[in-house]
């Protein structure tokens, strides 16, 4: 894993919540980021089955917050996160 001053920054935006953004760092839990940005994630199960915390990534990919799930790397600077339970 990266030291923080290598990772690069991302702007995360949160759609449903009137395009709240946040930056963060690549490899940031989204669990964190999500707190950083004032969005409550809801929980029922806690070990992801249930697919309540479950978020969408620039409307594609799906993502479980409980399940330690983070901020992609690579070449991602920007970032959609829609909550599938808002």
């Amino acid at each position: 894993m990266l030291t923080p001053e290598f990772c690069p920054q991302v702007e995360v935006t949160f759609p449903q919540k009137g395009n709240k953004k946040v930056v963060c760092q690549q490899g940031d839990p989204l669990g964190k980021v999500c707190s950083k940005a004032g969005v409550r994630i809801k929980f029922d199960c806690k070990n992801g089955r249930c697919g309540t915390c479950q978020v969408r990534l620039n409307g594609r990919s799906a993502a479980k917050i409980c399940q330690g799930a983070t901020v992609p790397g690579g070449a991602t600077k920007k970032l959609a996160i829609t909550l599938d339970n808002p």
